[in-house]
């Protein structure tokens, strides 16, 4: 019997799915570079803890992260999957790491006051920058 195109098409799809499978494409060296932007500091000065990745969220990749100074984050940032990488020619990046700092949680934290700006603005004061 021969294989007709829809047949073809089948079996090279669900081999791309079996060959590709669904895990994430992130790295440990990505995810360092991308929380080193979020949190403005160095590549090597933070030490990242507790990556877990999210079930059932295409992707999502939560962590904790502590700098030298002592201040804390928690942090998540998104990866596509293989399989979404093959469907999109790998035309799909990764997201860039998304950080809140954790309020009183040592030095550098969110609860270090910033010093005033040298011109205060409405903006400013109402921020409670100035």
């Amino acid at each position: 019997m021969p294989m007709t195109f829809p047949r073809i098409s089948s079996a090279c799809a669900a081999s791309l799915l079996v060959l590709s499978g669904c895990a994430t494409t992130v790295t440990q060296q990505g995810i360092e570079q991308r929380t080193s932007q979020a949190i403005g500091r160095e590549v090597g000065t933070f030490t990242i803890s507790d990556q877990q990745k999210e079930e059932g969220s295409n992707g999502r990749i939560n962590y904790r992260v502590r700098t030298r100074e002592g201040a804390s984050y928690s942090c998540y940032m998104y990866s596509p999957s293989q399989f979404t990488k093959a469907m999109t020619f790998g035309q799909t990046p990764q997201s860039d790491a998304i950080c809140t700092a954790m309020a009183g949680q040592g030095s550098g934290g969110a609860a270090t006051a910033a010093p005033a700006p040298a011109s205060c603005n409405a903006l400013l004061r109402a921020a409670k920058r100035c």
